[in-house]
């Protein structure tokens, strides 16, 4: 059974407005239709955009605040068959279903100054979450062919596929992976689903932020240079990362209004830094810094499902001299108190890279790499 339901000038209303609005016992408001996955037999009001068949949502295992980019992507996944033609088929539908989303990720690769794009400011990941690594048929984050698309859509390469140590699967651009993938991403893990933290306010509400700043489809900017924007200014605030910190404001004007009257001061981010030095064979050395930024809340000390920090990843290698993010998302106190245990600093440590990131020579090194780890305030 498959829905109609309004097409996504309503879509924004999500994760704002649509709470407050009430359902009436015969029929769905569209954006109420949207927002929930309600059966949708409403009655299109005049002027609205043409009704679009879409996948039901939510489902089993979803919530209302799932949707509509459950329904989406399950809509994307199925455009994927076959092989032919599958990506223009997945772009076409994105098109029609979300044609906000489809400019957005449109948008990607324009966003920046003259020097660095935004997208300049992101690493590389594997398509894979850890829950899938034991499996005899792990499933990717997000599907490949959907993948495939909305980088092409973005204007970024598509995955480079490879045996690389404990992924077994695609290594992609992480700034598209992390943003728009995690929001068509339907593989359930542990933790929930990877759009959780697009869809649900914990971010906004722990800074103060409007409801849908850091959401899919904000009022102003777009979800991937709201993301980097937030995220770069944190990040990047040391003097070895002028550069990117440059890049962040150069693209501004991309970025929502609200974003950029923030107070970075009011925060107290701590870092943990672990520093990898690996022998080159011309003598030299490469060093690879890999950085885990606990920001606490500011606004509310604990979300309802108990995150109370934010974490931002990123890594700085000398091989090219750039500081790149990898990810981002909400966590609880535990994590980071795990994260920031004095018994794990200090020199001799084990390091790998951790949520997803791939660094060449680094991820899935065939003999364990040591090197110091240490706790930076501010």
């Amino acid at each position: 059974m498959r829905e109609r339901v309004a097409s996504d000038d309503t879509m924004r209303t999500s994760r704002t407005s649509a709470e407050n609005l009430l359902m009436s016992a015969g029929a769905c408001v569209a954006a109420i239709a949207i927002a929930t996955g309600c059966a949708a037999n409403h009655t299109r009001a005049r002027g609205s955009a043409p009704a679009v068949e879409r996948a039901p949502c939510p489902i089993a295992g979803e919530q209302a605040e799932d949707c509509p980019y459950a329904g989406i992507a399950r809509d994307l996944e199925g455009a994927a068959s076959p092989a032919d033609g599958a990506r223009d088929r997945i772009l076409s539908r994105l098109a029609r279903e979300s044609p906000a989303l489809d400019a957005a990720i449109a948008s990607v690769s324009t966003i920046g100054g003259d020097d660095l794009k935004y997208v300049d400011l992101w690493g590389r990941s594997g398509n894979y979450d850890a829950s899938q690594l034991d499996l005899p048929s792990p499933r990717p984050t997000v599907d490949e062919a959907v993948l495939d698309a909305i980088n092409a859509r973005a204007g970024m390469p598509g995955a480079r596929h490879g045996n690389f140590g404990p992924i077994h699967d695609a290594v992609t651009f992480a700034g598209v992976e992390h943003t728009y993938g995690y929001v068509f991403s339907l593989l359930p893990t542990p933790f929930g689903f990877k759009r959780a933290r697009w869809v649900r306010d914990d971010l906004e509400a722990g800074f103060g932020l409007s409801r849908g700043t850091l959401g899919p489809l904000p009022k102003d900017g777009s979800l991937f240079a709201n993301v980097t924007y937030f995220a770069g200014k944190i990040a990047f605030r040391t003097p070895d990362d002028a550069r990117e910190l440059a890049a962040v404001g150069a693209g501004a004007r991309g970025v929502s209004t609200e974003l950029r009257a923030f107070d970075f001061a009011r925060l107290a981010p701590v870092r943990v830094e672990e520093t990898l030095h690996i022998p080159l064979a011309n003598g030299a050395s490469r060093t690879v810094v890999l950085r885990t930024d606990f920001v606490p809340f500011v606004a509310r000390t604990a979300a309802p499902d108990g995150n109370t920090n934010l974490l931002v990843y990123s890594a700085r290698d000398s091989a090219d001299q750039r500081a790149r993010l990898v990810t981002v998302f909400p966590v609880g106190t535990a994590m980071r108190t795990k994260a920031l245990d004095p018994a794990r600093t200090g020199s001799g440590q084990p390091i790998a890279t951790q949520y997803n990131a791939f660094i060449e020579g680094i991820t899935g090194a065939a003999a364990p790499l040591t090197g110091e780890r240490r706790i930076l305030e501010r």
